[in-house]
């Protein structure tokens, strides 16, 4: 993982947030997700994925919330699909700067 694909990511989501535009930073957490499993931090990744399950379920995005739901018991090898899914509320995550992988 690059630091420019690293800035990219945390650009993005100091831009959704500085402009307000909720519905976008579930997005900018689920990339930052997938960076963390590229970079095997699977407790980062559980963590920006939680918060993204919380912004959408904040926000009514229950289709897209269950989606990151399913995403989120996949990895933790659990089961909490459905419609039960979409009503979970997985709790507020405190989700930590990116850091760029070692080259």
């Amino acid at each position: 993982m690059s630091a420019d694909a690293v800035e990219a990511v945390e650009l993005a989501a100091r831009l959704t947030t500085d402009i307000g535009f909720r519905a976008l930073e579930p997005e900018t957490l689920r990339v930052r997700a997938e960076m963390e499993r590229l970079h095997g931090d699977e407790a980062a990744r559980q963590r920006a994925l939680q918060e993204a399950h919380r912004i959408l379920v904040e926000i009514g995005a229950t289709a897209r919330a269950a989606r990151v739901a399913q995403e989120i018991s996949v990895s933790a090898g659990t089961n909490i699909g459905g419609a039960g899914a979409m009503r979970h509320h997985i709790g507020t995550a405190r989700v930590a700067p990116l850091r760029p992988a070692s080259l």
